[in-house]
């Protein structure tokens, strides 16, 4: 995962983070067409937890 590694910083904040790994998944879905229609992340924090799913037709909207 070149594009986390690259883009990664310890001070992100959740929502940065969340793009990131939107770009990150994106990316590798565009390279393999089998990975999926969509894609879930899942988000803990101290205040609890979250998900959010993404069809693969919005990615890049």
């Amino acid at each position: 995962m070149g594009i986390l590694e690259a883009e990664y910083k310890p001070s992100m904040t959740v929502a940065a983070g969340e793009k990131l790994v939107e770009k990150a998944i994106q990316n590798s879905i565009a390279r393999d067409v089998m990975s999926g229609n969509a894609i879930d992340i899942l988000t803990f924090t101290k205040s609890g937890a979250k998900e959010k799913y993404i069809e693969i037709k919005e990615l890049g909207e």
